[in-house]
C-alpha cells in the first residue's frame, strides 16, 4: 500500500516537473519564434496526422471487411462439408440397413430349411424306432407320433 502511494506521489511530481519545464521553455522561446510559422507548422503536422489516421482507418476497415468475407466463405465451405459428410453417413447407414435386412432374411430362410430338415430327421428316427419295435415284437397299437408331437 505504501509503495502505491509513493509511486503515485512520484509520478505526480514527475508530471509537474515536465509541465513546468515546458512552460519555461515556451516562455523563453515565445519571443524567439514567429507564432505564425509555428501555427502553420502545427497545422501542417496536424493535417498529416489526420491523413495518416484516415488512411489507417480505411486500411483497417478494409482488412476487417476482408476477414469477414473470408470467414463467411469458410463458414459456407464448412457447412457444405458437414452436409456432404451427413449425406455420406446417411447413404452408408441405408446400405448397412439393407445389408442387415438381406442377411436377416437369408438367416430366416436357412432357419426354415434347418427346421424342416430337423423335422424330417425326427420323423425318420421315429419311423425306425417303430420298425425296430415291430420287428422286436413290440406293441403295434401305439399311435405313430410325428416330429411336431415330439417337439411339443
Amino acid at each position: 500500500m505504501e509503495t502505491v502511494i509513493l509511486i503515485s506521489v512520484l509520478s505526480t511530481l514527475g508530471v509537474v516537473i515536465v509541465v513546468g519545464a515546458m512552460v519555461v521553455a515556451f516562455r523563453k522561446l515565445k519571443d524567439k519564434v514567429d507564432s505564425r510559422d509555428c501555427e502553420s507548422e502545427f497545422n501542417t503536422v496536424h493535417d498529416k496526422i489526420e491523413k495518416c489516421g484516415d488512411n489507417n482507418n480505411r486500411d483497417l476497415n478494409s482488412a476487417i471487411d476482408q476477414v469477414y468475407q473470408d470467414l463467411s466463405e469458410f463458414k459456407g465451405d464448412f457447412n457444405n462439408c458437414i452436409e456432404e459428410t451427413q449425406r455420406t453417413i446417411d447413404s452408408r447407414c441405408d446400405k448397412l440397413y439393407t445389408e442387415c435386412e438381406n442377411q436377416n432374411a437369408a438367416l430366416r430362410h436357412q432357419d426354415g430349411e434347418l427346421l424342416s430338415e430337423v423335422h424330417s430327421l425326427i420323423d425318420e428316427v421315429h419311423r425306425r424306432i417303430t420298425e425296430l419295435d415291430r420287428s422286436a415284437g413290440g406293441d403295434e397299437t401305439q399311435p405313430n407320433s410325428t416330429s411336431s408331437d415330439l417337439l411339443a
